[in-house]
């Protein structure tokens, strides 16, 4: 038949687990190992998760991501018959939820501040460091990220990782928290670029103007 033997001698077509009331169930973790060649795989069924795991060889603890499903029963089931699979242990992990807790716009900014400071610690080049904090902001709530763009400058609340990431920034790091208002935008860097040129110039121009006008008067006087 069908076996599953579970500890000293207790031999049954389907081991189920009577959990009294449904639970949040997240794992769950089998010691054993079949027999021989026997029993290559068993079949869990817990409230809509079903699946089936490869039995170990040797004798050895499996664990199986349960998805956190709800359940009030667990079976285990090898599922050809004639296949034995020896069990010694079951544990099963469940989760409590006592409810949602929704964080502020402000804890959510102040959270990614602190996580981005902590993070580039030291090295606020590295692309891979980068895309880490670009991932973490991008999970901010919309409104959350608003709220740091609103403090994330001079003197506002968020101003030591607002000189931290600019120097990313600077270094060629994409820039992520103002986004298409960035100035560092590659069609505003040649703005800038031109700009600047032009008042350097211009600045230059006028300076060599007033030098000429101050040497001119002199020899005039």
């Amino acid at each position: 038949n069908n076996a599953i033997r579970y500890g000293s001698g207790k031999q049954t077509g389907t081991i189920t687990i009577n959990l009294g009331s449904s639970k949040t169930l997240k794992e769950l973790k089998i010691t054993g190992y079949r027999y021989g060649s026997d029993a290559s795989s068993y079949r869990i069924t817990a409230g809509s998760y079903s699946g089936d795991t490869t039995c170990p060889t040797s004798n050895s603890v499996t664990t199986i991501d349960l998805g956190e499903v709800s359940s009030s029963t667990i079976t285990i089931a090898t599922i050809a018959n004639g296949k034995r699979f020896y069990v010694s242990s079951i544990e099963v992990i469940t989760i409590s939820k006592s409810g949602t807790r929704y964080f502020t716009d402000e804890e959510q900014a102040s959270a990614w501040s602190t996580y981005f400071l902590k993070k580039t610690q030291g090295d606020c080049q590295t692309a891979s460091i980068w895309s880490d904090v670009q991932t973490e902001f991008d999970g901010m709530s919309d409104s959350a990220s608003s709220h740091l763009l609103s403090e994330f400058k001079e003197g506002g609340a968020y101003q030591n990782a607002y000189r931290r990431y600019m120097i990313g920034v600077g270094h060629g790091n994409v820039d992520f928290v103002h986004g298409s208002s960035s100035v560092f935008a590659p069609n505003k860097i040649s703005n800038i670029s031109a700009w600047n040129v032009v008042t350097i110039v211009a600045i230059a121009a006028v300076g060599g103007l007033a030098i000429f006008l101050v040497h001119h008067h002199r020899k005039m006087s």
